[in-house]
């Protein structure tokens, strides 16, 4: 979801068969340039059909900000949803702004926040 450019895909590809699908015909364009050989899909995460289902679907780099409101939130979440195979996975990046990051006390999140080295995991 939201691949934008495709720079991502690089890795995924190593071990996954992926497509991409974006909102904007730009970044799809530039993502085609990058990865000729990779299907891409025009189309928006609340709404889009690709007609089957997947093992896993991502919507990584906090693309997920886009849809801007909860109702839409919801959409987009019960349709990426939609398009995972039983027992496959859906993996959606949140945003969280730094201040609301460190406020949050996230269950299995371990975070170290040093000036020279930044983990969360």
């Amino acid at each position: 979801m939201a691949c934008g450019t495709g720079s991502h895909i690089a890795y995924l590809r190593e071990i996954f068969a992926v497509e991409g699908l974006d909102l904007d015909p730009k970044m799809i364009e530039l993502a085609r340039t990058r990865h000729p050989d990779i299907s891409f899909h025009h189309g928006d995460m609340i709404d889009f059909d690709l007609g089957r289902q997947c093992d896993v679907v991502v919507c990584l780099f906090s693309s997920i900000g886009y849809v801007k409101t909860a109702p839409r939130l919801r959409q987009a979440i019960a349709n990426m949803a939609r398009h995972v195979r039983p027992g496959g996975v859906l993996v959606v990046e949140p945003y969280f702004s730094p201040a609301t990051w460190k406020q949050a006390r996230l269950p299995g999140v371990n975070s170290v926040d040093q000036p020279d080295l930044k983990v969360v995991r």
